[in-house]
């Protein structure tokens, strides 16, 4: 059976074992009806307004795969980007709850990754092999953890790297072929405004449902 997932309040009291095992901070999530985040899902992201998709592309040999924009399509193949809790984050972000998410694409199961080094224009969001959980904390794994700030809608967000940067529209405007980048975020800027949940996929597999549970939702049948 298909699942669904909801947020519920988390009382602290009752639930306090789940956080401590999620190293979740002591204060609780506010609920169902302040909660931001999508369900940990296999998800298309679309640029706002547009039927432009993220997409994985190839790379080659002298670059690494990346993200670029594609007219959506379906089945959704290279556009499905699945999203997994791994951590949290105590700094204080409106609209934003304090989980971080691994972000993979399909098939191949790698990270999405802000790159470094770059010495010109703006870094690209690359695909490389997943840190493992104790390098966490490490570069690597720091580069592929991504926060959801919601901005204008349930399903609208702003995708942030840990140090402040936007997933943004190369040259600020959706336009298909443009790769997906790092600037500065910028709360008016439209083309860092992506649509995450439509349509939204199903739960990965096991393990990250436990890890959902344990971050606060529970399954209910559909």
């Amino acid at each position: 059976m298909r699942k669904t997932f909801f947020l519920v309040a988390l009382a602290a009291a009752a639930f306090a074992p789940a956080l401590l095992t999620a190293a979740i901070p002591t204060t609780p999530f506010e609920g169902p009806d302040l909660w931001t985040d999508p369900a940990p899902a296999t998800h298309r992201i679309k640029a706002l307004g547009s039927d432009l998709c993220v997409t994985r592309a190839a790379g080659s040999t002298a670059r690494l795969p990346f993200l670029e924009l594609r007219r959506c399509t379906s089945p959704i193949a290279w556009q499905a980007i699945s999203l997994a809790p791994n951590g949290t984050i105590d700094a204080p972000l409106p609209l934003a709850s304090p989980v971080t998410w691994r972000m993979t694409t399909p098939g191949n199961s790698r990270c999405l990754t802000a790159a470094r080094g770059v010495l010109f224009g703006p870094p690209a969001v690359d695909e490389l092999p997943c840190a493992q959980p104790e390098m966490a904390l490490a570069r690597g794994g720091a580069d592929q953890s991504w926060r959801l700030r919601q901005r204008g809608g349930r399903q609208v967000f702003e995708i942030r790297t840990l140090d402040g940067r936007c997933w943004s529209a190369q040259g600020g405007t959706a336009r298909e072929g443009v790769q997906v980048v790092l600037e500065r975020c910028d709360p008016a800027a439209r083309g860092q405004q992506w649509v995450i949940g439509e349509p939204a996929g199903s739960v990965i597999d096991r393990q990250d449902e436990q890890a959902a549970e344990a971050f606060g939702w529970i399954t209910v049948p559909r």
